[in-house]
């Protein structure tokens, strides 16, 4: 049990990365593969590299592959979850305002880092997390209080894995379910793309597109629906005081 719950959670981190990468290596591989651009060079280091994967066994050309996959997922999913940052770990603050303020009205906090921190924390945010909204738009004021949001999210993931360790197992798989499928969204998008490319038939093309947006937007929005459950199983855990709010926790510490 415990070799699993080592061995898991870098299973899961490296899960999503692997299936980026490898959809888009498929993406490019469907409409360029049998079209040239893979043609190997006749000299070069390049030919040189071609000649001695082609020499590789089957096993170690798999290999080499995931390990591309690898290293490009790894760059476009940073990518993508910084590019909606602002969207994933801060709902959960808006469940929580009434039961943050009378304890921290009870607290007469007089710190002004606290205080500015627990108003960042609170503040209302109008907007909805829908599909439309994921990547923007982000002012200074939203970027800080995004910042606060996820920085309080952060310090009680780390209480937790003291607190209740099978609590924090199952945060960390809804966090990596999500992620894994908000990632994959736009690479299935453009295997969709790379296969309507392909596609002699026009009409054929079209329902190629319009399935491949279909599953892409369905695996954004189960991404979506997945972080909302972390977020939801978070709320559930503050208000049993299974876990402490640390602002809250830094409030009550400080003369």
């Amino acid at each position: 049990m415990t070799f699993l719950g080592s061995v898991l959670p870098g299973a899961r981190a490296a899960r999503a990365p692997l299936v980026v990468g490898g959809l888009l290596l498929l993406a490019a591989w469907i409409p360029f593969g049998d079209a040239g651009w893979f043609a190997h060079p006749t000299s070069g280091p390049v030919h040189r590299l071609s000649e001695g994967y082609v020499d590789l066994s089957a096993p170690l050309q798999a290999a080499v592959v995931g390990v591309v996959a690898y290293i490009l997922g790894t760059v476009v999913v940073a990518a993508e979850l910084k590019a909606a940052g602002w969207w994933l770990r801060t709902a959960w603050v808006v469940e929580l305002r009434p039961w943050i303020e009378p304890r921290w009205t009870a607290l007469a906090v007089t710190n002004t880092d606290l205080i500015a921190r627990h108003d960042l924390l609170i503040e209302k945010d109008d907007r909805k997390r829908t599909l439309g909204t994921i990547f923007g738009p982000k002012d200074k004021a939203h970027r800080a209080r995004t910042a606060v949001c996820q920085d309080e999210w952060r310090l009680i993931r780390v209480g937790l894995v003291a607190k209740s360790p099978k609590m924090f197992a199952e945060l960390e798989r809804l966090e990596s379910e999500g992620d894994l499928r908000f990632a994959i969204g736009p690479p299935l998008g453009l295997v969709g793309v790379g296969a309507a490319a392909v596609t002699g038939d026009p009409r054929m093309a079209f329902l190629v597109l319009f399935l491949s947006a279909c599953v892409a937007g369905a695996c954004l929005a189960a991404g979506l629906r997945t972080a909302t459950e972390a977020e939801e199983l978070m709320v559930d855990l503050i208000r049993a005081e299974v876990v402490e709010l640390p602002l809250l926790r830094d409030a009550a510490a400080t003369p």
